[in-house]
């Protein structure tokens, strides 16, 4: 009985690394999953901060560098 608790841990590992690998060699396409603001304006600003963090105001994402805003939703899959 105990060779089988043993030997479970390095079958569990296995099996995990065998569908990562698995997972990670379908060939999907990225473009599936549609987004919803692709090709429109981006939402407004917040008017309240949450907690320290700094507003980021429209002004910062008009300086010409390239900015990455992550928008983010409870529904967001």
């Amino acid at each position: 009985m105990n060779r089988w608790l043993l030997a479970l841990p390095p079958v569990m590992f296995l099996g995990l690394a065998a569908m990562f690998m698995w997972g990670m060699g379908r060939n999907t396409d990225p473009s599936a999953l549609p987004s919803t603001f692709v090709g429109r304006q981006a939402p407004a600003t917040p008017a309240e901060p949450l907690g320290e963090t700094p507003l980021l105001t429209p002004a910062d994402l008009r300086t010409g560098e390239v900015t990455v805003v992550n928008f983010w939703a409870s529904w967001c899959v």
